[in-house]
C-alpha cells in the first residue's frame, strides 16, 4: 500500500529508509514544541493552548505536504525566527510605560 501511494521503488527507497528519516525529521523538529509556546508566554498566551496549537499546526502542515503534495518534507510552525518579532511588536504596547515615550 505504502509502495504505490508514494511511489517508493520509482524514488529508490524503502519503507525502513523512509520511516528512519521520518523519525530523525521528528527528533530534530521537537524542539519547537517545548521553544515555540515559551516564546509564546511573553505576549501573554497561555503556555497549554501555545503547545496544543503548535503541536496540531506542525502535524497538519507535515501532514498536508506528505499526503496531498507527495513531498517528503516536514512543516513546522512559524517558529523562533518569525514568532519572536511578531510576540515582541504585539507586546511592546503593553508592557511600554507612557512615561518612557
Amino acid at each position: 500500500m505504502l509502495e504505490r501511494l508514494f511511489q517508493l521503488h520509482a524514488h529508490q527507497t524503502t519503507v525502513r529508509t523512509e520511516f528512519l528519516g521520518g523519525a530523525t525529521t521528528f527528533v530534530t523538529m521537537a524542539y519547537i514544541i517545548v521553544v515555540n509556546p515559551a516564546i509564546l508566554r511573553f505576549a501573554g498566551l497561555p503556555t497549554g493552548p501555545s503547545t496544543v496549537a503548535t503541536i496540531l499546526a506542525a502535524t497538519f502542515g507535515s501532514l498536508l505536504m506528505g499526503l496531498y503534495a507527495n513531498r517528503p518534507i516536514a512543516v513546522a510552525v512559524a517558529g523562533s525566527g518569525t514568532s519572536r518579532p511578531v510576540n515582541s511588536m504585539s507586546s511592546l504596547p503593553f508592557s511600554c510605560n507612557s512615561k518612557r515615550w
